[in-house]
């Protein structure tokens, strides 16, 4: 046999010897992410102006991040025309354009999580 082949053989039986004696322990389960998953609404009633627009945000909290949003129809007897309908820095907003009412009511939902893995 080849010198190599012997000292792999001879470290291979110290290992089996004395590594039984010292073992490692295990590393410490890994704790569950929590999505912080919210849902935040915002209610708004305007009366009609010239402009005939309402537009309403609903604002998450600092350290959530928006992973969808929506609305409900305008309350009132013209449900209204969405112009927009997407998330902003600070949370989601909608306008709606209408005509026929004095006064519309609309909400906006937002959905947020966490934006971050926690630490530690």
């Amino acid at each position: 046999m080849s010198f190599k082949i012997l000292a792999v053989l001879a470290g291979v039986l110290a290992l089996l010897l004395l590594g039984t004696s010292a073992q490692a322990k295990p590393a410490p389960a890994p704790q569950p992410y929590r999505l912080g998953y919210e849902l935040i609404t915002k209610t708004e009633t305007v009366e009609r102006t010239d402009v005939n627009e309402v537009t309403v945000t609903a604002n998450f909290p600092s350290g959530k991040v928006p992973t969808g949003g929506g609305h409900s129809k305008l309350t009132g007897d013209d449900p209204g025309v969405i112009r927009f309908n997407r998330p902003t820095e600070t949370g989601w907003t909608v306008t709606w354009y209408f005509q026929g009412s004095l006064s519309a009511t609309g909400t906006v939902y937002v959905i947020c999580v966490n934006a971050a893995a926690p630490t530690g």
